[in-house]
Parts: C-alpha cells; structure tokens; sequence
C-alpha cells in the first residue's frame, strides 16, 4: 500500500500546483483531471486494501444507522466536491449482527459507486428498511439510478450469525 500511496501523493499535490499555476484553461483541465484521477484511484486502491485484509472481527449487534452514518461522513468532502447532497431515511433501521468492518467496506463500496454514478452531482437519497423476512435493507437512490440497493441475504437469527457481506437478519 505504501509502494502505491506514497507515489500517489507526490502526483496529487504536482497536479494540484500544476491546476493552480496553469496560464490557460487547456492546461488548467488537463491538470484538475489528473487530480480527480488519482483520487479515484486512491479510494480504489483503500477499497482493494480493505477487501483484501482477512476478516478477524466477529459478528455482533449493530444499530445499522450507525456504521451507514460513519460510512457517510467518511466520505463528506468527496461528496460534496462531486455536488452530492446526501437525504438519509432511516425510520425503520433495524439491528444486524455483523462483522463492523466487513459491513463498512460495503457501505463504502455502495457510496463510491453511486458517486460514480452522479457525474453532475444531485440529491442521494440513503434509506434503510427491514423486509417482510427480516433482512436489513440499505438503499440509494439517486436521479440517475432510481434504486441502486443492497439486501443483505437471509440468514439464521442465531446471534452472531452472520452474511458473507457483513450484514444479517435481524
């Protein structure tokens, strides 16, 4: 990771000097595009790095606003560097039993994409439900992809049972 960042770093802030000290707009776009690349490949990079630490964190009671919530404000200045406003819904958020850190990397996987997904910034809706069955739902909903959600798949009530993607039933 460091092999990858440390080089990433040095291209960011050349690029950010380059856009501040550009004369013409050509150069000027060509150097804020170099920014907003390497950021794009940073978060790729944070994103690969955590899916690939192994998961040594056992399962456990989660209120699911909470992680969402840090998830979101994790990502603030990125989403509002995009135009993104964030509405969150969370009436009906349930509990689940998961692994914190699995359950954030998703979370974060879903922010990124639908950044991605709203090149010309926007409202992002964030809501949470729990279904008929019991399984915890997270969506986002944007303009651009009406309903981009994840549900968690169904799984035991035992406690400490728990999804291969870090989230359970309630």
């Amino acid at each position: 990771a460091h092999d990858v960042g440390t080089p990433m770093t040095a291209i960011l802030g050349y690029a950010e000097l380059l856009a501040k000290s550009a004369t013409d707009d050509k150069n000027r776009k060509r150097a804020v595009t170099i920014v907003e690349q390497v950021h794009r490949v940073s978060d790729l990079l944070e994103t690969l790095l955590g899916l690939a630490r192994p998961a040594g964190h056992p399962a456990r009671p989660l209120a699911l606003a909470e992680p969402l919530d840090k998830a979101l404000d994790l990502y603030r200045e990125k989403l509002a560097r995009h135009g993104i406003e964030v509405v969150r819904d969370y009436r009906a958020a349930p509990h689940v039993n998961a692994d914190a850190a699995r359950l954030h990397q998703v979370l974060s996987t879903l922010i990124l994409g639908a950044v991605e997904e709203m090149p010309s910034g926007g409202r992002l809706r964030v809501a949470v439900a729990e279904s008929r069955d019991g399984a915890a739902i997270v969506r986002f909903a944007h303009p651009r992809a009406e309903a981009a959600s994840a549900q968690t798949p169904p799984v035991a009530r035992e406690p400490g049972a728990a999804a291969a993607a870090g989230a359970a039933r309630t």
